[in-house]
Order: structure tokens, then C-alpha cells, then sequence
């Protein structure tokens, strides 16, 4: 699988929260209008979500993962691209991957939707533990 560090949301980001929404240590600047960079040049974009540290919850916690595009970088008003089912801690392990492909963005480049980035989003109880490495390849790894 192809890995561009430059193009990563979040390495090892911390997940063991309260409940609510955490956006990645990271956004990725696409430009827009005229200016936006060919992201992906034809093909898929994915985005990988790697866990790195098991999740684990004293209560029932959950976690949804959703890839979002943003008109300015601090994630005031997200427009969710896809969204994961909500995942249980033991959907959690370490070593566990969530891939994502993007619906075509060119659209959203050109009204201004220049921000790529993932929101997490812990429901129901606490998380005590839980790390994620979040990142764009263009071709994912697959088992088979």
C-alpha cells in the first residue's frame, strides 16, 4: 500500500476521550477553484484507518469514523463524506483497519471545500484506551 506521510490526518492520535466529536491532529489543504490539486489524478481516494492501540471502555463506548471536507481548517462546519457503522470496542483490537473511498470531491473543491480531514466520534461511555493512525493512499492493501 502506497503511504504519502504528507497526506496523513492523524499518527497514533489519542481516542481515549469523553464522549463526543474529535476531529484528526490533522487536515490536508486540496485548494480550490482553479487552484485545487489534482488529488487522486483519476483514481479512488482512500482513506485508512488504522488502529494502533486497542480500544477498550469501562462502559459501552462506540466510535464512528467519518472522512469530512471543510470550507475553512478549524472543522467549523464538516460536510461528512461517508461514515462508518457505529463500532463497538470489540471492532477495536489493535492492528484493526477501516478503509473509505471518497465520493468524487471535484464539486466540493470548486464551492470552496478545500479542508479533507476525519472526525471521531466516541458515543455512549468514555473510552479509556484507543489510538489511530489515519491516512489517504490511493491503492489500499487488500487480504486475498
Amino acid at each position: 500500500m502506497y503511504q504519502d506521510y504528507e497526506m496523513e490526518f492523524s499518527s497514533a492520535q489519542d481516542l481515549s476521550q469523553q464522549t463526543g466529536t474529535y476531529a484528526s491532529t490533522n487536515v490536508i489543504d486540496i485548494g480550490s477553484g482553479n487552484t485545487a490539486k489534482n488529488v487522486g489524478s483519476g483514481s479512488p481516494i482512500t482513506i485508512v484507518v488504522t488502529v494502533t492501540e486497542a480500544f477498550a471502555s469501562g462502559g459501552s463506548a462506540t466510535l464512528t469514523i467519518q472522512p469530512f471536507v471543510n470550507d475553512t481548517a478549524n472543522n467549523t462546519s464538516p460536510s461528512i463524506l461517508v461514515s462508518s457503522p457505529l463500532l463497538a470496542m470489540a471492532d477495536l483490537p489493535l492492528g484493526a483497519e477501516y478503509t473509505y473511498t471518497l465520493p468524487a470531491l471535484s464539486e466540493r473543491y470548486k464551492s470552496g471545500m478545500r479542508y479533507l480531514g476525519v472526525n471521531y466520534i466516541i458515543a455512549t461511555a468514555t473510552t479509556t484506551a484507543g489510538a489511530v493512525d489515519a491516512r489517504v493512499t490511493v491503492n489500499p492493501q487488500t487480504n486475498g
